[in-house]
This record gives C-alpha cells, sequence and structure tokens, in this order.
C-alpha cells in the first residue's frame, strides 16, 4: 500500500476502463489518493476529492483508507478460489450433498451470483472452475499448441458438473444473536469417476462485489466526491467535485491495429457503478486447426460449451445499478452472443447503459443503449448502432 499524499491535479487512466475529466484546481482544493497493490490479483485505487488543509477531513480519509483495506483483505479471504483457506475453497472442497459454513462475504457474493446465473438462464455461471483451469488461465499455464488444448472428453466433463450450480442452496441462521450463513453442493453424479466435485470461481464478481463495499463505506465516512476503482474493470463513482459535471469514461479499444486509438468511446458517467469484461485482456493466440490463422481464447468461459467465448462479442459495458451484478451481466452478455445479447439487453436491462463491441464479418460494430449525443465516438471503424432498452433486472 501507498501512503495517502494529497495532490491537486486530476489524471487516472486505466486498462479497461479510462475516467477522465479536465478539472482544475484552484490550490484551496484537491483529492486524497490510496492505491491498493496486488489484491485478488489486480490493483485498486481510493480517490477522494476534499478540501486541503483540513486535519480533520484528511484523518478521516486515512480511516476509510484503512477500512477499504481491510474490507479487501476480507474479500479476497472470502472469494479466493486459490487460498486453500477461504469460505469458497471450503466449499469448493466439500462433498457433493454436504454443507459448509460461510461468511458473510461469500454469502452476499453467492446470492448474488444465483441471481444472475437464473435471470441470465445460466449464461453467468461461476461453475467453469475446471474449464478455466484447462485453458491455463488463473495461475495456469496456457496451452502453447493445439495438442495441449484440453480434450472434449474432458470439456463435456466439466460442462456437466457446471450444471450443478443451479442446485446450490444458501441458508442463514440466527442463534443467540448471531448470524451464520451457509451453503450446500447438490448431489451430483455427472463425474461418473467420482474424482471430480462441483468447483466455483467468484473472481467474476468479486471485483464488483468489493466496489459496492467500497461505495457504501465512502458514504458512511461522509464522502460525497471521487471514486474506487477495483482493477480498473469496476468503478463506484461518486459526484464528481463541480457537480454541474461528470466524469469522462473512456472504454478501451479491444482491437488496437497500432493507427487506432486507445479507446473506442467517450461517455459521462457520476454516481453509478460501471462493469466492464472484454476479450483483451487476459488471452492467448493459438491456430488450433491448422489454417495457418491463430484464434484468441480469452479467460470468459462459455458455461454452454466449457471453451472461451470466441462468438463475435469482444467487450461488453454495463453501467447503472450494483457493481457486482454488472461484472455478471457483463460476461453474460459476452456470453449470449450479439443476437442473444441484444434480446436480453431489450427485455431485461432496462435502467442500466450498456455498450456491446462486436467483430462481425462486415467489420467491427458497437452496439448501445446510449442515444447518439450521450457519447463521442474515438474509433470511426466501429459502427454504431443504437438499440433500445426496456424491463427491469428482477
Amino acid at each position: 500500500m501507498k501512503k495517502i499524499i494529497p495532490v491537486c491535479c486530476f489524471f487516472l487512466a486505466c486498462a479497461i476502463l479510462l475516467p477522465c475529466c479536465a478539472h482544475s484546481c484552484d490550490g484551496e482544493n484537491g483529492y486524497y489518493q490510496y492505491d491498493y497493490y496486488g489484491v485478488m490479483n489486480s490493483d485498486a485505487v481510493l480517490k477522494i476529492y476534499a478540501e486541503r488543509g483540513d486535519e480533520e477531513e484528511e484523518n478521516r480519509f486515512k480511516e476509510l483508507a484503512r477500512k477499504v483495506g481491510e474490507m479487501l483483505a476480507g474479500v479476497e479471504k472470502s472469494l479466493s478460489a486459490e487460498n486453500p483457506d477461504s469460505f469458497i475453497s471450503r466449499f469448493n472442497a466439500a462433498s457433493d450433498g454436504t454443507e459448509t459454513e460461510i461468511d458473510y462475504n461469500a454469502y452476499k457474493a453467492l446470492s448474488v451470483a444465483k441471481e444472475i446465473y437464473n435471470l441470465t438462464g445460466g449464461a453467468y455461471n461461476p461453475a467453469v472452475y475446471y474449464s478455466v483451469k484447462a485453458y491455463g488461465f488463473n495461475g495456469g499455464e496456457p496451452p502453447k499448441s493445439a495438442a495441449e488444448l484440453p480434450a472434449d472428453e474432458d470439456i463435456f466433463t466439466y460442462v456437466e458438473l457446471s450444471k450443478a450450480f443451479g442446485g446450490v442452496t444458501l441458508r442463514e441462521e440466527e442463534k443467540e444473536g448471531v448470524k451464520r450463513y451457509y451453503a450446500a453442493k447438490p448431489v451430483n453424479t455427472a463425474a461418473e469417476s467420482g474424482e471430480l466435485a462441483l468447483k466455483i470461481d467468484l473472481g467474476g464478481i468479486g471485483k464488483g462485489y468489493a466496489a459496492d463495499l467500497a461505495d457504501g463505506l465512502i458514504g458512511e465516512y461522509g464522502f460525497s466526491y471521487g471514486y474506487f476503482s477495483f482493477g480498473s474493470s469496476s468503478i463506484a463513482f461518486k459526484k464528481y467535485p463541480d457537480e454541474s459535471s461528470c466524469y469522462n469514461l473512456r472504454i478501451s479499444n479491444p482491437r488496437l491495429d497500432g493507427k487506432s486509438p486507445q479507446s473506442c468511446l467517450t461517455a459521462t458517467v457520476k454516481d453509478e457503478s460501471v462493469s466492464t469484461s472484454g476479450d483483451n485482456v487476459n488471452y492467448f493466440l493459438l491456430d488450433s486447426d491448422g489454417d495457418g490463422i491463430s484464434e484468441r481464447f480469452c479467460h470468459i468461459i462459455d458455461p454452454f460449451t466449457g471453451k472461451p467465448v470466441q462468438n463475435g462479442v469482444i467487450s461488453v459495458t454495463v453501467t447503472g445499478g450494483a457493481a457486482a451484478e454488472n461484472d455478471a451481466l457483463s460476461t453474460a452478455l459476452m456470453v449470449m452472443g450479439k443476437d442473444g445479447a441484444l434480446k436480453f439487453i431489450n427485455e431485461k436491462l432496462g435502467g442500466r447503459r450498456v455498450v456491446m463491441l462486436c467483430e462481425e464479418e462486415s467489420g467491427l460494430s458497437l452496439y448501445t443503449t446510449m442515444a447518439l449525443s450521450e457519447f463521442t465516438l474515438d474509433d470511426p471503424r466501429y459502427a454504431v448502432h443504437c438499440i433500445a432498452g426496456g424491463g427491469d433486472v428482477a
């Protein structure tokens, strides 16, 4: 962790989402920033705009920064699939049909996961643990040749195992004023060998879940201006220092060609959360069919095929609502493919802004629920399609 430094100019560069603005400080106001390194295999930034020289306010920010750090450590301890002592790892190690005691963070994150799993018809499914590992993501070694790709029979087993996530049950109980939380695996016979049991990885919503908690802590400590960015893929924005203005949000360009801009579009945000998923951050290229052309294998796994998504959707950003939900929704929309995603957006995502980037036979396309007046297109290679959205996330 880096110590707190009050500064008086605004700049933030991100790998996936780039919030920026042309804020000029007058010498009296600035911001406090705290950077957190190596949390859940990523970095996080807490930035709060405040009046400089106010000792009470600076001390309050220091306490907030400490609380956010404790929260991040707690979320990692709860949700990490790599830490054998985490509550999710304890659940993963349990036998079929057994109940495991978990903590509040794991319970709430699993509750969100089940909600979005049901809403998306399984397009978001955190039980793709084995496929993620098989393709070398989350600490593994990516295949270096087609021969090293996982066998179809293994992928079939992983898909069957992932279907059991719909049968995971959660419950809470209170005894003598103490609440306890539990998750139970269903009885699952998909892996006939008995060597494999259902395992989950909540990395797909973990950063968004932490961003939601940080957002709550910022308000609890009485700050109204600033943001919390986790891995640049989940960001909780508060108000902009000049309440008549907004943050500029630049969505990174997943298909750079050496001449194209780093961002594909710029929009404005404030007082809302943003999450994004894309195939341009964690991936490898491999010629899997011997045609001399390398295909892109990314870390986002289609739970219906057990393989990395390769359906033409290359990035999805969701704005509005809770960041944990947006994390899961952006993943699900990538899995659905363009047509399925457009139908889902129209029927289920009212009140949320969506930007979906696609690689089609005709070229690059951008589909968004925003009106043309709400954003600036930074890369003219993208053909823009404004789409309608209706309904509500149930």
